[in-house]
């Protein structure tokens, strides 16, 4: 059984960039305009924490989180891992 508290996928930048060319959405990043889903702070190489993927009629997008510790405490709470 994995616990999903010690999961660790990792994605090096020139798969990061990879990624966003498949998703459409390089342009945004690189040009600054992919925002953190909660602080709405810009994202980028050194802030990027967490990608979560939705997909919607056949194409994927994905959203982002900063390394910001109340984002990332949001996020935990949202999806349900928050440690109590």
């Amino acid at each position: 059984m994995t616990d999903k508290s010690t999961q660790i996928n990792a994605v090096l930048n020139k798969d990061l960039e990879k990624l966003l060319v498949k998703t459409g959405q390089i342009n945004d990043f690189l040009g600054g305009y992919i925002k953190c889903m909660y602080c709405e702070d810009v994202i980028n190489y050194d802030n990027l924490s967490i990608m979560i993927p939705s997909n919607k009629g056949g194409h994927t997008t994905l959203h982002f989180c900063c390394n910001n510790p109340e984002c990332l405490s949001k996020f935990r709470i949202e999806n349900g891992n928050e440690r109590h």
